[in-house]
């Protein structure tokens, strides 16, 4: 046992073909079972064999109900000691095929992994030896010399990430800009891989120096973004939490495949290649699979009675100005709302620092529920950026409202219980991370009106 954990979790052992179709066969079944399990519970569906080997996961993640947040995490971290074993196996499968551990990369890539994982379990084991690390650099020594090496050594890999981000960019220019698995997770490993594997070419160098170089790259990639106006900065700070974590991922397995003796191969860039294609096919699909609709709910007491609460929630005069910084910064929050008739049929408009939310009345019960549909969604932020104008896909369709209600309760003793919730859908993956963020931007503006309707019902009470 302690062999195989040496095997799969380690990644100093080569990697032969009879291990390697075992381990992939045997963990994939294991993990399609335990998957098939959870959907089964949560969902009262059966998850097909084709389904769960579909090459994007935007139709495997279709299959979940992604408010099933518990479990939904539980399948994410499920999935972690499975992907290092899938990928650090495949590194050093290929480089036992005689072929570069760049190719393992593929493992990645949706579609492609299959055919690379039956195609190192098909091949003959050509170099056994191939993944033994040279000895290089032993003694340890610092002098200024090498010093300077390593400053070269840092640009070039710092380069080769910049690279990367250049070729990536230029087909995301033809291919149009999709925020999917394939940017978020796919291209910071392939940036803090190409990266650590520069710096390392030449002599073995520290872990930790290697993580930094792998980070800087992804800084410089995510500042690209920036300065070309491909992204604004909120967005960046909010995929760093992810982007820097592939970075390390990256930076390991990018320095032991250059420990083994491997230099860069056009591996790199058929990756670099698949990365926004595989970006653009997630987003066809996605159009076709119906996107999963999420609630969030905030509740405030009262110091009046549900009839004068009423009155300020059908609408209410302009807020101040907000004092949370993301609103300061540029995320859209609610300035006052209008109401042009009564009852159902009546149109609400809740104008946003961005625009307004057209909402016609669906139920109009007073004193007790106002809901309504949205039709129109302004954007979600306005993007800190260099440039004036700054016009992103996720600003059309990341974010969309689809309905909301005001729900009111009597809580005794002329107090009332008043419920705000907002059904939105999200049109950016991972769903399951970008929905932390939605969801606590969502509770802060429900907050901000809550809070104003509060004040305003008290005053008139």
């Amino acid at each position: 046992m302690k062999d195989l954990l040496r095997l799969w979790f380690g990644f100093s052992r080569p990697v032969l073909r009879r291990a390697y179709a075992l381990t992939g066969f045997g963990l994939l079944a294991l993990k399609y079972s335990v998957d098939t399990a959870v959907v089964r519970y949560t969902t009262g569906m059966w998850l097909a064999p084709w389904d769960y080997l579909s090459p994007l996961l935007v139709e495997r993640w279709g299959a979940l109900d992604l408010n099933e947040t518990a479990w939904v995490w539980f399948l994410v971290l499920w999935a972690l000691p499975f992907a290092w074993i899938g990928v650090s196996m495949s590194l050093r499968r290929a480089a036992c095929a005689g072929v570069s551990p760049w190719w393992g990369m593929l493992f990645f890539v949706p579609g492609l992994n299959y055919v690379l994982m039956l195609a190192l379990a098909i091949a003959p084991d050509r170099k056994p030896e191939a993944w033994v690390r040279p000895v290089v650099g032993a003694d340890g020594t610092r002098d200024d010399a090498e010093a300077r090496v390593r400053v070269v050594a840092a640009l070039q890999g710092i380069g080769w990430g910049v690279l990367i981000t250049v070729a990536v960019t230029a087909i995301f220019f033809f291919v149009g800009s999709i925020y999917g698995y394939a940017v978020f997770l796919g291209a910071p490993v392939l940036i803090g891989a190409a990266s650590a594997s520069a710096y390392n070419r030449a002599r073995e160098r520290a872990l930790s120096e290697s993580v930094a170089v792998a980070i800087v790259a992804v800084t410089l990639a995510m500042g690209f973004a920036l300065i070309f106006g491909l992204e604004g900065a909120i967005c960046l700070a909010m995929a760093a939490p992810i982007a820097y974590p592939g970075a390390i991922l990256g930076a390991v397995l990018g320095r032991s495949v250059a420990l083994a003796g491997h230099a860069s191969t056009p591996a790199l860039w058929l990756l670099a290649a698949a990365i926004p294609l595989l970006g653009w096919a997630e987003g066809r699909v996605g159009q076709r699979v119906a996107p999963q609709v999420f609630a969030v709910t905030t509740s405030i007491r009262i110091d009046a009675a549900p009839e004068a609460v009423w009155q300020s929630v059908i609408a209410f005069p302009r807020l101040d100005e907000p004092a949370w910084w993301p609103f300061r910064l540029g995320i859209a929050y609610p300035v006052g709302a209008t109401i042009d008739g009564s009852g159902p049929g009546a149109v609400r408009r809740c104008e946003f620092s961005t625009g307004a939310f057209v909402e016609p009345v669906t139920v109009w019960e007073p004193g007790r529920l106002l809901a309504f549909d949205v039709v129109e969604n302004p954007d979600a932020m306005r993007e800190l950026s260099p440039y004036a104008e700054l016009a992103t896909a996720h600003l059309d369709s990341g974010f969309r409202a689809v309905r909301g209600e005001f729900r009111m309760e009597s809580a005794g003793q002329g107090r009332t219980l008043l419920a705000g919730t907002t059904w939105y859908e999200l049109g950016i993956a991972p769903t399951l991370y970008w929905r932390l963020w939605s969801d606590w931007i969502v509770h802060r503006i429900h907050e901000r009106v809550l809070e104003h309707v509060a004040e305003t019902a008290k005053r008139q009470a």
